[in-house]
């Protein structure tokens, strides 16, 4: 399994081919078969993103604030 370590960039090279995504911070980004991602803390708090944009950005902002992912409210 290829491993891409996020380094600030919104966009690293190579980001699309890597089937896990891991910050320095111990976050993750995964492709889902349907076409979202999976996007999960380093406490596993996780919830689904649907664009890569969208996770990095949960991502971001979890990470930023020192913040779980909490789930989204229905």
């Amino acid at each position: 399994m290829m491993v891409q370590v996020l380094n600030g960039n919104p966009s690293p090279p190579g980001c699309q081919e890597a089937k896990r995504i891991i910050t320095p911070a111990g976050s993750t980004i995964e492709p889902t078969a349907d076409g979202r991602y999976r996007v999960c803390d380093a406490f596993s708090h996780c919830r689904r993103a649907e664009s890569l944009w969208e996770a990095q950005q949960l991502v971001q902002w979890a990470e930023v604030h020192h913040r779980p992912l909490v789930a989204e409210r229905d």
